[in-house]
């Protein structure tokens, strides 16, 4: 079956904003959402979509998962074999699974010098990806949803545009940490300068622990 490129940054890109995130989560004790472990780069969202990211060896990744309101591929008929063309290091085992329960909407691969690519689709077909690939894959969605971190997760309001402007320099600053693998207690206790009434404690070294498991941390 023939294979499509797929338009998403290089791996390390999204390794790194994803542990970022991860990092940022585990400072207020969230370690359900995104997460960092042996098997990868996770994400659940609590509502029925996930997404996952694996390095592989030599440069390769393998990005996979479901969108509950956008995955058309999961139970489209004719099956579509998402695994077609990809790595043989892939945990087919793993995929089938979650084929088999109609959980897996798309399944993409990277390998140096050919980019990402997946199985080709019918016309009209969508997997769903977007939704969540998105938010590793494009730089304002990306500062958007770590500063949701300090918005949305410890109830931070910024009282003015400059109270906006400088947690959107924190957010510039942590993500660019991140992908230069420099990040460090300085750091993410910049994301979390500004606090407001109220907000959870922030345990900066367990976010640094993640971010260290991460390879975002200089040595590590």
């Amino acid at each position: 079956m023939s294979t499509e490129p797929v338009d998403l940054p290089d791996p390390a890109l999204m390794w790194s904003r994803w542990a970022a995130f991860s990092a940022a989560l585990a400072c207020l004790g969230v370690r359900d959402v995104w997460w960092i472990d042996e098997a990868g780069a996770h994400l659940d969202d609590h509502g029925g979509s996930a997404a996952h990211l694996v390095l592989g060896e030599d440069g390769g990744a393998l990005c996979y998962g479901w969108d509950r309101d956008g995955s058309d591929t999961g139970d489209h008929s004719p099956p579509i074999d998402l695994c077609a063309g990809a790595p043989d290091w892939a945990p087919f085992e793993h995929l089938g699974a979650l084929a088999a329960q109609e959980l897996l909407g798309w399944v993409v691969w990277f390998a140096p010098g050919t980019g990402w690519r997946r199985v080709g689709y019918p016309a009209g077909v969508d997997d769903g990806r977007a939704g969540l690939l998105g938010l590793v894959g494009g730089d304002r969605r990306a500062l958007s949803e770590l500063l949701q971190v300090q918005t949305d997760w410890a109830g931070y309001d910024p009282a003015d545009e400059a109270g906006v402007a400088a947690l959107t320099a924190a957010g510039e600053r942590f993500l660019a940490s991140a992908a230069r693998g420099s990040v460090d207690s300085a750091a993410l206790q910049g994301l979390f300068a500004a606090r407001g009434d109220g907000a959870p404690a922030v345990d900066v070294a367990a976010g640094l622990a993640v971010a260290a498991r991460a390879g975002l941390v200089a040595g590590t």
